[in-house]
This record gives structure tokens, sequence and C-alpha cells, in this order.
């Protein structure tokens, strides 16, 4: 997967969730392109099909938050609508 990133990312979202021991996990690669940051979906871990968000902008929903504030979010006892 050296030189594959998308496939990297699966890889590492992967492992990454089992050792964490998350029901479900994104991982989104910055985009500098333009004049507005923003955030693409790079690879997902057990994600409902259809209703992830592919994109953020900065400052935008929870994942843009993190990245423009650079702090990491926790969030637990999500209702199922969530999931």
């Amino acid at each position: 997967n050296r030189n594959n990133l998308p496939g990297l990312c699966r890889e590492f979202i992967s492992h990454l969730t089992s050792y964490v021991e998350a029901q479900q996990g994104c991982l989104y690669l910055e985009d500098t392109e333009g004049d507005t940051a923003a955030l693409n979906l790079t690879a997902g871990f057990n994600l409902n099909t259809g209703r992830e968000h592919t994109r953020f902008l900065a400052g935008e929903s929870y994942v843009g938050t993190c990245y423009l504030e650079k702090r990491i979010l926790e969030v637990n006892n999500l209702t199922d609508s969530f999931a």
C-alpha cells in the first residue's frame, strides 16, 4: 500500500478502529487547493453507505471544527440515528 494512499488509509482506519474498539471510523485528508481548506473522506470503517459526508469545509460540523481548532473531540453515547 505504499504507493496507494487510499488503500493505506483504509488499512490504517480499519486497524485503528479495532485497536480503540470503536464501532465506526473515518479518515479525512486535507485538500488545500483553492482558497478554502476542506477535508475529503478518504477511508472509512463500518460506515452507513449514503449517510456519510464526503467533504467538510474548515469549521463545518464536528469534523471541520476539530480541524480548524486543531483538537480532538470525543463524542460518546450517541443515539441510534447517529450510528
